[in-house]
């Protein structure tokens, strides 16, 4: 995976396993996550895709 900033869709199993695998290579800038917004998650912003959209 090249070094870069990554937005990650999701707050589940997936998102956390790619957290744990890459946190150290790349930067992620927040996750998205229609249930488990306004949060953090493991110290990262969590957003709505809604309000990404400006919908």
């Amino acid at each position: 995976m090249n070094s870069g900033k990554y937005i990650v869709w999701g707050t589940g199993w997936e998102a956390e396993q790619f957290f744990y695998q890459y946190h150290n290579k790349i930067e992620i800038i927040y996750f998205v996550d229609k249930f488990n917004y306004n949060r953090k998650f493991y110290g990262i912003d969590v957003k709505c895709p809604d309000k990404l959209r400006g919908g």
